[in-house]
């Protein structure tokens, strides 16, 4: 079996203390750390926009940061990657601070060998990669990948203030819903009705900006919000190209399966941003009983 290996980011201002690190885990078996060392808070930045790590190992007495304030100034700049705090304090109170601020574990210099450290930056991948996923369930639906209805009335709440802020700027949430889709699942089978959602949600994502988002929010139903629009008319132009999407059949085992949808259409301005995403919901439901493929406006 070929060791395994973790890319390390040190952050130590203390020539000694980090050799130590190094002769440490360079004596662990089954796994080889490839450490870069930065002698600075500053430095480590500069690393990090340079390359990816799997842990970061840091000091809280830096010459550029001190304290807390360390765990903290990391953790703004990268949440992703599992922070290990390694410090001459030997003090609970500061480590359970460390922890609340968001390093994954706490070690003091001098106590263990390469074991404890390997088995710290192991555990604490480990805890990070679980945070990670918990945060994706949470947000993200498990079968499409897109946001969630929780993830979409946060954003939608953060782009409320957004164009709150710019008074000349529109901002649209549509709301749409496939047709008929549970004759599809009666049909086909849901595996096969799964399979028209995940391309439905491909189809739509292609179709929208780079910062717009779009939501799975229920079995057959899907948002779109969408920033930044000038004029009305683009609102128009975006919803056509959504309905276009369902022009083409799905493909799926062979078959070729048909589905339509009908959108609901709201808009800030006129409605109040509390009101945009179930105003949307009742425009979908009114399209709908106009017949497939249309949109309406609240």
């Amino acid at each position: 079996m070929q060791p395994q290996d973790i890319k390390v980011l040190l952050v130590e201002d203390n020539p000694g203390d980090a050799r130590l690190v190094q002769l440490l885990l360079d004596e662990v078996e089954g796994t080889r750390f490839g450490i870069t060392h930065a002698e600075s808070l500053r430095g480590a930045f500069r690393r990090l926009d340079a390359g990816s790590f799997d842990i970061i190992l840091a000091d809280l007495s830096l010459p550029d940061s001190s304290g807390l304030q360390t765990v903290e100034r990391v953790r703004d700049r990268v949440s992703s990657v599992a922070v290990v705090v390694l410090s001459g304090q030997d003090d609970e109170e500061t480590a359970l601070q460390a922890l609340e601020t968001g390093a994954e574990d706490y070690l003091v210099k001098g106590r263990g060998d390469g074991e404890v450290i390997s088995r710290s930056i192991r555990y604490s991948m480990q805890r990070k990669r679980a945070e990670q996923q918990l945060d994706y369930l949470k947000n993200y639906d498990r079968l499409t990948g897109l946001a969630n209805r929780s993830l979409l009335r946060d954003r939608l709440a953060q782009a409320v203030a957004r164009a709150d802020r710019e008074e000349n700027n529109m901002l649209a949430v549509l709301f749409l819903s496939l047709d008929r889709f549970k004759a599809v699942n009666a049909e086909f089978g849901h595996s096969c009705g799964d399979a028209v959602l995940r391309v439905v949600g491909e189809r739509i994502r292609n179709q929208i900006r780079e910062g717009d988002t779009v939501a799975r929010v229920g079995g057959d139903e899907f948002c779109l919000i969408v920033e930044d629009i000038e004029e009305a008319h683009e609102v128009i132009s975006l919803v056509t190209r959504v309905l276009s999407v369902f022009e083409k059949p799905f493909v799926v085992d062979g078959q070729e399966i048909s589905v339509n949808a009908s959108v609901g259409i709201s808009a800030r301005p006129p409605s109040p941003g509390h009101r945009l995403l179930p105003e949307a919901e009742f425009a979908a439901s009114r399209a709908k009983s106009q017949g497939s493929s249309t949109y309406q406006f609240c």
